[in-house]
C-alpha cells in the first residue's frame, strides 16, 4: 500500500467530527494558512500523520527540531458548538495516480466518522475582488447550502480544480460525504494571510463553526500605518483593506 497512518499517542482510528477542513499548498496558500491559523488558534489535539510513497523524498525539521519524513497531519479541535477534523500539509503526490490513491485513502477513513468536508483553497483574480464562496459535489448539498443563506456559486472557478483538493472536493459523495470547495479570491502571488481571514470568517459563520484564530498579522499591520502615517491613517487602512489585500504590498 502506498499510504501509512503514524498514529500518535493512544489514538488508533479517526475519530468522529461534525465537520472536516482539508488543505494544501496551493494559490496564495490561502486554505493551508487558513488551517495552521486555527491550529496557531485553537487547542489542538494531535492525531496521525499520513505518510505516501507519492511524496517528495524532502524530510524537514518539525517544531521540535526533529527530522520529520514527507506528511499530511490529521489534528482535532473543538470549539463551542462543533468538533472540527483538520487535515493539511505542506506536499502532496507529485503524479496523478499517487494523488488518486492517497485520496481514496483519506476518504476511505472519513466514511461515517464526518458530516461534511470543506476543501479551503484559494482562486486568483484581480487585486480589488474580495470574494469567498462554495462549490458543493452534489446537487442535494447544494440546495442545503443554498437554503442556509451560503453563497454558492454554478458558473466558478470556470476552468475547474487539480490535484488532490479536487479529488478531496469531487469524490466525498462517493464515501457518503458531503463535500465541497470553499474558495476565496486571491492575487496568490504570496501566500495570503488577509485571504485567509476571510475564507475562515465565513466559513465560521455559515457553518456556525464558533472558530478562533489569530488574525493579529492584519492587526499588526493595520497599527503600523497609523503610527507610520501622518494624519491620514484612516484614508490609508481604508484603502489597504478595502481595495488590497497588505499581503501584496
Amino acid at each position: 500500500m502506498a499510504s501509512i497512518i503514524d498514529w500518535y499517542g493512544e489514538n488508533a482510528s479517526i475519530p468522529k467530527s461534525d465537520i472536516t477542513l482539508f488543505a494544501l499548498p496551493g494559490v496564495g496558500d490561502v486554505g493551508k494558512k487558513a488551517v495552521q491559523q486555527i491550529r496557531e488558534g485553537m487547542d489542538c489535539e494531535p492525531i496521525a500523520r499520513i505518510l505516501n510513497s507519492g511524496f517528495p523524498p524532502h524530510a524537514t525539521l518539525d517544531n521540535d527540531g526533529l527530522i520529520a519524513p514527507p506528511h499530511l497531519d490529521i489534528s482535532m479541535v473543538k470549539s463551542k458548538s462543533k468538533t472540527i477534523l483538520l487535515i493539511s500539509g505542506e506536499n502532496q503526490p507529485l503524479n496523478p495516480p499517487e494523488q488518486f490513491e492517497l485520496t481514496q485513502f483519506i476518504l476511505g477513513r472519513l466514511q461515517k466518522k464526518t458530516e461534511q468536508l470543506l476543501v479551503l483553497a484559494g482562486m486568483a483574480s484581480e487585486p480589488n475582488r474580495k470574494d469567498v464562496f462554495v462549490v458543493p459535489s452534489t446537487s442535494g448539498y447544494r440546495i442545503d447550502l443554498e437554503s442556509q443563506g451560503i453563497d454558492v456559486r454554478r458558473d466558478e472557478p470556470s476552468a475547474g480544480a487539480i490535484g488532490m483538493a479536487a479529488l478531496m472536493a469531487s469524490m466525498g459523495p462517493i464515501y457518503g460525504i458531503n463535500s465541497a470547495l470553499t474558495i476565496a479570491t486571491t492575487i496568490g502571488t504570496s501566500a495570503d494571510t488577509l485571504a485567509s481571514d476571510r475564507l475562515l470568517h465565513k466559513i465560521s459563520q455559515w457553518w456556525s463553526l464558533d472558530l478562533d484564530w489569530d488574525d493579529s498579522t492584519e492587526s499588526s499591520l493595520i497599527e503600523k500605518i497609523k503610527n507610520r502615517s501622518s494624519g491620514k491613517s484612516a484614508d490609508m487602512v481604508q484603502e489597504l483593506t478595502n481595495s488590497h489585500d497588505a499581503s501584496y504590498m
